[in-house]
C-alpha cells in the first residue's frame, strides 16, 4: 500500500537529517520550524519541525503545513549566516514590528514556494494548497492589522486624555477646588485666561515621548530568542 500525503512529506523530513516533534495543539501556534544554536559557541545544535498533537486538518493539508516549513529549512540553509540573523531578528522582533513585517511577510510567500515545490516533488496533491498559503499568510496579515491599529488607538486616547486633563484642571482650579500637594501647583499653572492647546499639545508630547523612552529601552533590552518561524493556521 502507497504512502499518504502526510507519510510522503515526513519521510521527506526524516531524509533531511530533520526532528519532527508533536506538541500540544492548544498552544498560541501550530507549525513551527526551529534551529537550536548553542549560545555559547554559536554552532548548530538541531533542526527541528514542530507539529500539532492533534491537528484537526486532513492529511493533505497537513503534508503542506510541514512542507511549509520544510521551505524555511530550505531558504535557511541557503542563506548566508548573516542573513538567517536578519530574518531571525526580523521574525522575532516586537519594537520594530513596522518595519520587519515586510521581511517577514517576504519570508513566508518564499517558503510557501518552496512548499509548492516540494510537494510536487513527493507527488503531494497541491490542488488545495493555495487555500492552506492563503490562511497562514492571511494570519500574519491580521496580526500586522491588528498592529497597526492599537497603536493608531493609543495616540487617539493620548490626546484625547491630554484634553481631558487640562481641561479638569482648568475646570477646578475656576471653581476653586484646590487638589492637594503637587497637583495644586500644576493646577496654579494651568489656569490662566486664553487659548490653552498648547498645553494639550506638551501634555500630548510628553506622553509620547515616554513612550519613546519606553520603545527605546525596550529595544536595547529585548530578549534573544532561538529562530521561530512559524505557520498559523487556527483551524488545524
Amino acid at each position: 500500500m502507497g504512502k499518504n500525503d502526510y507519510e510522503k512529506i515526513v519521510a521527506r523530513i526524516i531524509q533531511e537529517n530533520i526532528k519532527l516533534q508533536k506538541k500540544n495543539s492548544h498552544e498560541d501556534f501550530h507549525y513551527m520550524y526551529k534551529v537550536m544554536i548553542n549560545s555559547i559557541t554559536g554552532e548548530l545544535v538541531d533542526r527541528v519541525i514542530i507539529e500539532p498533537m492533534f491537528p484537526e486538518c486532513s492529511l493533505n493539508r497537513q503534508a503542506h503545513c510541514l512542507a511549509h516549513e520544510l521551505g524555511h529549512h530550505n531558504l535557511h540553509v541557503r542563506r548566508s549566516k548573516w542573513k538567517n540573523r536578519f530574518f531571525s531578528w526580523a521574525n522575532k522582533t516586537l519594537h520594530l514590528k513596522l518595519i520587519a513585517f515586510p521581511f517577514v511577510i517576504y519570508d513566508e510567500y518564499q517558503a510557501w514556494k518552496l512548499a509548492k515545490d516540494i510537494c510536487k516533488e513527493e507527488d503531494i496533491d497541491t490542488s488545495l494548497i493555495h487555500y492552506t498559503k492563503l490562511k497562514g499568510v492571511m494570519s500574519y496579515w491580521e496580526n500586522y492589522k491588528n498592529f497597526l491599529l492599537t497603536n493608531i488607538k493609543r495616540l487617539f486616547l493620548a490626546y484625547f486624555w491630554s484634553v481631558l486633563i487640562v481641561l479638569f484642571l482648568y475646570m477646578t482650579n475656576k471653581a476653586e477646588i484646590k487638589l492637594v500637594s503637587i497637583l495644586g501647583q500644576v493646577q496654579e499653572l494651568f489656569y490662566f485666561e486664553g487659548d490653552k492647546t498648547f498645553l494639550v499639545n506638551i501634555l500630548f508630547f510628553t506622553i509620547i515621548c515616554f513612550w519613546i523612552g519606553k520603545w527605546i529601552l525596550g529595544l536595547v533590552i529585548e530578549p534573544k530568542k532561538d529562530i521561530e518561524l512559524r505557520c498559523k493556521d487556527d483551524d488545524m
